[in-house]
């Protein structure tokens, strides 16, 4: 059995901060930071509020020292602005310091309680072995191209080989996947932080966005972490033995015993993908888009001198200047009939018969030599 040590290292997800029309946003920003504060067996004399707020937040609170919480935020798809935690390394080691009693599944639920949304996990295996699997060893299986990988790019080394002390990184910052190998002892005395291992190496797995959802998903699956992040870690990254293949028949080849025994003999994991994103329901638009629509129509009202006639013009003449929708924007509007229980569907031609009725209906309704267009255009009314 291989001495390593496995642990969630780096988890980001946002949620819906809902409020209704009656309360107040400082008690519900007060609301959201005592629950989960709460939840997590923070006292209040831990909790401090920040001079300034990151990432397009209004109110940024940390936790214990070390995990972030962010309210008051960019709207999700549902037009409700949203509420960010993120818990780097030393936020995560905190979680797991204040809550004995509380496993990483019991945090994932209870932020799914909140409709979360999971924006990146780093799930990162420790090795403290010192055994044959190492950045060396790593170093020329890649070279010599004796591996297979989910990632379409190369690796990037970094650092010195002839030391050991190098880095090797597969998958860049902005992939959904990306895996990272480097010398965790030397990373934290270069930092000047005491460390008592005599050997410690780090495979950090990070997953964002879209598989980032997906990984959190299949982890609540997950009988134990330690076979889930061995058999995702053989998934995203399977070392052959020494071969004459080109790099287009590695498949062919079998795995690597020592990289086996190092992963514990486990199976190689398959990714099982999630829903894609769910439209957002037709109440949930209606309800942020309806003030703009009616601050609009009031203007149009207003500049068209309480005139029914004009009016009309400019709201026909509007609908044929923007019935051009993308296809997801016109899925969007299906859905929306769907929701509605109205039984039609809206494909392109008919969305372009309904432009040029919209513009037919325009042209009816001029008079006295106005120009529709130049009336949308510029909004000047004789």
């Amino acid at each position: 059995m291989n001495k390593y040590e496995v642990k969630i290292d780096y988890l980001s997800a946002t949620f819906p901060m809902v409020l209704n029309d009656n309360d107040s946003k400082m008690f519900k920003v007060n609301e959201i930071v005592t629950m989960v504060a709460s939840f997590m067996h923070i006292q209040s004399d831990e909790v401090k509020k920040d001079k300034y707020a990151h990432n397009h937040f209004n109110y940024e609170f940390t936790l214990s020292s070390d995990i972030k919480l962010r309210l008051d935020g960019p709207m999700n798809r549902d037009y409700q602005k949203t509420c960010q935690i993120e818990m780097k390394g030393e936020g995560c080691r905190k979680f797991e310091e204040l809550n004995p009693d509380l496993s990483w599944k019991d945090l994932i639920l209870f932020l799914i309680s909140l409709n979360a949304s999971f924006k990146r996990i780093d799930i990162a295996v420790d090795d403290f072995n010192n055994g044959v699997v190492n950045l060396p060893w790593l170093y020329k299986k890649l070279k010599n191209k004796h591996y297979t990988s989910v990632f379409r790019g190369s690796f990037y080394p970094y650092g010195d080989i002839e030391d050991g002390l190098m880095t090797i990184q597969l998958g860049s910052k902005n992939s959904s996947t990306q895996l990272v190998i480097y010398d965790k002892k030397k990373e934290r005395e270069d930092r000047n932080i005491l460390c008592d291992k005599l050997y410690w190496v780090r495979f950090e797995m990070r997953f964002r966005q879209g598989m980032a959802q997906d990984m959190v998903n299949v982890f609540l699956q997950a009988k134990d972490i330690e076979t889930f992040a061995l058999g995702h870690l053989y998934r995203i990254l399977d070392i052959k033995e020494d071969n004459n293949y080109s790099v287009r028949h590695q498949n062919n080849v079998t795995t690597d015993k020592d990289w086996l025994l190092f992963l514990n003999n486990v199976n190689k994991k398959q990714l099982i993908k999630t829903d894609s994103i769910k439209v957002p329901t037709w109440s949930s638009y209606e309800k942020y888009a309806l003030p703009y629509v009616s601050s609009l129509l009031i203007f149009l009202w207003i500049i068209c001198k309480h005139d029914d006639r004009r009016f009309t013009v400019c709201i026909y003449a509007l609908l044929a200047r923007n019935s051009n929708f993308s296809k997801p924007r016109l899925k969007r509007l299906n859905q929306y009939l769907k929701e509605l229980h109205i039984d039609e569907v809206i494909n392109e031609n008919e969305l372009e018969e309904l432009r040029k009725a919209f513009y037919s209906h325009s042209k009816e309704l001029i008079y006295d030599g106005d120009d529709v267009l130049e009336l949308i255009d510029n909004f000047k009314i004789k």
